[in-house]
């Protein structure tokens, strides 16, 4: 079972299920070496996306001796139960097709012809005015302070 522990553990979970198969027809599912590897079993046929032989070994830890592997049964149970959740369009991101052109690879390559043909412009912008009210108001602080400086 060590063995089974490390290959899941490096995501070999192939070579795991070598490990437990024969190991599961002598080991009963009542016996706390059983449930443990039934167990494992579940968690490798997770990895694998095998989620009904995971299923099926988490329904079978119902029988465990040990409360603590019922429990974490029940757990990953409700985990492989769970309904997939829909996601909304908007929340992919698409990316766009790689051109084969080596032409245009290099600085800017990602653009497209249309996009480089014609620069982006931004608003128009008019003649900076500084409001008169802005100015006066800037002069009567300074002759203020100029003032309080002098006493």
């Amino acid at each position: 079972m060590a063995e089974a522990q490390r290959r899941i553990d490096q995501g070999d979970y192939n070579q795991a299920l070598a490990c437990c198969g024969p190991l599961c027809e002598r080991i009963d599912v009542t016996s706390p070496e059983g449930g443990e590897l039934r167990l494992l079993m579940a968690t490798a046929h997770q990895g694998l996306g095998q989620t009904q032989q995971a299923v099926v070994h988490c329904r079978a830890l119902g029988q465990a001796a040990d409360p603590l592997l019922r429990s974490q049964a029940r757990e990953l149970l409700m985990v492989l139960e769970a309904p997939a959740l829909q996601r909304p369009e908007r929340w992919r991101q698409s990316l766009p097709a790689i051109e084969a052109d080596p032409l245009e690879w290099g600085a800017g390559a990602g653009r497209r012809r249309e996009d480089q043909a014609q620069p982006q412009q931004g608003p128009p912008v008019g003649t900076p005015r500084i409001p008169s009210a802005f100015v006066l108001l800037v002069a009567l602080v300074l002759l203020a302070m100029l003032g309080w400086m002098a006493r």
